[in-house]
Order: C-alpha cells, then structure tokens, then sequence
C-alpha cells in the first residue's frame, strides 16, 4: 500500500478522538500538576509553622529547665542551712529547761548575807517582843 492509500483509509472520526482525548489528559494533567503545587505550598507552610512552634517550645524548654535548675540549687541551699537551724524540738527542750533554771530566782551571796542579817534583826526584835516581861518590885 501506498501513501495515498493509507490516506484514503485514513478516518477523521478517529484523528478527533485521539485529539479529544489527548487534549483531555492535558488537563487531567495541568489539574494533578496544579492540586501538586497547592499541595506542596500547603506543605510547606504547616512546615515553617511547626519549625516556629518547635523552636518556640525548645526555647520554653531551655526557660523551663534553667528555672527548675535555679529551683533545685535553692532547695539544696536551703536544705543545708535548715540543718544548721534550731528545730522545733530543740526549742521545746531549751524552754524546759530555762522553766527549770530561772536564773532570777536565784540570790547573789552578798543578797543573801543582806536577807540573814535583817532576818536576824527581826527574829531578835520579835523574840523580845514574845518574852514575858520582867516583874516590877514595888517599893
């Protein structure tokens, strides 16, 4: 067969299909090419925003995990000079004791001497004052 036959076999009905269809996978593919690129935009962007919320929380962290150290360092300070404080034990003991002790109670020497003496004086005043007097002789 010769060129001029396979042109007479040759059927425009088929050339439109096959332009149809053609020109349909073209925009089957412009479409996929386009929902890719929204697709990918969209990616993109939820990327950058994670990336963002990330590095805000890795800050947070960093924040949260100096403060927690400052906390733990004051808590062993103040561990190791609650050792060095009185308890509440000891204090009730020491008022015991002072309860027991009263220092102002107690006399000095020379405060007792004083207190002898003037009892002295007293127990000898009130001696003569018990005793019987003498009897007057009548002349």
């Amino acid at each position: 067969m010769t060129n001029q036959e396979e042109m007479v076999n040759y059927d425009p009905n088929i050339n439109s299909d096959v332009g149809i269809r053609i020109n349909d996978l073209e925009e089957r593919t412009n479409n996929a090419k386009e929902k890719i690129n929204l697709i990918s935009k969209n990616f993109i962007l939820l990327k950058e925003e994670l990336d963002e919320k990330i590095d805000k929380l890795e800050k947070e962290n960093s924040e949260m995990k100096k403060e927690f150290s400052f906390l733990k360092k004051s808590i062993m300070n103040l561990s190791q000079e609650s050792e060095k404080w009185i308890r509440r034990d000891e204090i009730v003991l020491i008022e015991r004791m002072l309860k027991d002790f009263q220092p102002l109670e107690f006399l000095r020497r020379k405060d007792f001497e004083d207190y002898k003496e003037s009892n002295k004086m007293s127990l000898k005043e009130t001696s003569e004052k018990n005793k019987k007097p003498e009897k007057l002789e009548r002349t």
